[in-house]
C-alpha cells in the first residue's frame, strides 16, 4: 500500500509499506492494506510507518487529516521541522 505524510507544502514520507499507525481523535489506528475508506482527523502524537522490507519509522505530529482508500494512506499533517 501506498503512503503519503505531507506537512504544509513539503512531503515527510512517501513510499509502499504493509502498516501505518496514526494517532487518531478516537485512538491510535493501524491501517492496513485494503482498508476500507475513511476521512478522519488526527491529534498530536507518532506516526508508525512500518514499511515492507519490515524497517519501522516514526513522525512526531501535532495534528492533521488522514485519507484512506484501499491502495493508499494519505496524512497531511501540521509537525516541528524534522
Amino acid at each position: 500500500m501506498k503512503a503519503n505524510i505531507i506537512a504544509e507544502n513539503r512531503i515527510i514520507y512517501q513510499g509502499e509499506v504493509s502498516s501505518i499507525t496514526l494517532p487518531g481523535i478516537k485512538g491510535e489506528l493501524t491501517v492496513l492494506p485494503n482498508h476500507l475508506p475513511l476521512i478522519t482527523s488526527l491529534i498530536k502524537g507518532k506516526i508508525k510507518v512500518k514499511e515492507q522490507s519490515g524497517k519501522e519509522l516514526f513522525f512526531e505530529i501535532e495534528k492533521g487529516l488522514l485519507e484512506v482508500q484501499p491502495d493508499e494512506v494519505s496524512a497531511l499533517v501540521s509537525c516541528e521541522l524534522i
